[in-house]
């Protein structure tokens, strides 16, 4: 966590989690929650809490990352002088602001293509810094489901002992990513939920499925694998609490 930072965010979908953990396993979850954001690098006690605590994790390192943001732009803001004075907006509409003659009637043509450049800087950022709220031309959906298999993957990649450069890295673009696999592979939301919960229990898919490209590629031969689990050979009795528990965890992949 950030050195001197006295909060952290708790979000309130994760009242979801707690209500399907007994008192003393909620009470072993908050205080594994507060021992991590004190930075006392706690083990979890039990599979459970790991497990529970694995997304609060993600989303508090995600946080953490924002607000480390935040204080670096205004650390050099501050060296400059203060934040920077915006300059006065350009008069709109048709007073104050005549068509000149000078500008070539096509011109229009040209703004249109800065405006959907603008649109489509997201590509190129960091998933895990998008601000879902300043870009009303991304479906919340697609956006929610891209940042889900992130951190599952990122997640799978960690416990596998690989390094999770690229996926940490992911941009935005992944976004389309999963707008296609929905839009034109024809695959719903509930199909990604069937995959995400899948491929949190089965061993060789969490060791190859390592970018979100790769699991638009191979999606439908882990949607059919994940719906044929009952008729594996394949143990997983001990991952059927693990799916139950994960279906609660990721609410935001409910409807």
């Amino acid at each position: 966590m950030a050195t001197n930072k006295k909060s952290f965010l708790l979000y309130c979908d994760l009242i979801h989690v707690f209500e399907e953990l007994t008192d003393d396993e909620a009470g072993k979850l908050i205080k594994h929650t507060l021992r991590y954001v004190n930075g006392m690098n706690p083990e979890a006690s039990d599979r459970l809490t790991k497990i529970s605590f694995e997304p609060i994790k993600q989303q508090l390192i995600r946080d953490n990352e924002k607000y480390d943001a935040i204080v670096l732009r205004n650390r050099n803001n501050g060296a400059k002088g203060g934040r920077p004075k915006e300059e006065p907006k350009k008069p709109s509409g048709l007073f104050g602001n005549p068509k000149n003659p000078n500008k070539p009637d096509n011109d229009n043509d040209n703004d249109t293509v800065n405006d959907n450049k603008d649109k489509n800087d997201y590509k190129n950022m960091l998933l895990s810094e998008i601000d879902i709220s300043e870009l009303t031309m991304i479906n919340n959906d697609y956006f929610e489901i891209a940042k889900s298999f992130q951190s599952l993957i990122r997640s799978n990649i960690l416990a596998s002992g690989g390094n999770d450069k690229n996926i940490k890295n992911a941009k935005g673009k992944e976004i389309d990513t999963i707008r296609l696999l929905i839009e034109t592979d024809k695959f719903t939301i509930d199909d990604c939920r069937s995959v995400y919960v899948y491929l949190q229990k089965d061993d060789f898919w969490k060791k190859n499925i390592l970018s979100i490209s790769k699991l638009r590629e191979k999606f439908n031969v882990l949607l059919i694998q994940s719906k044929n689990n009952g008729k594996d050979k394949r143990d997983y009795k001990e991952g059927t609490t693990f799916e139950e528990l994960a279906t609660i965890i990721q609410s935001k992949f409910t409807d």
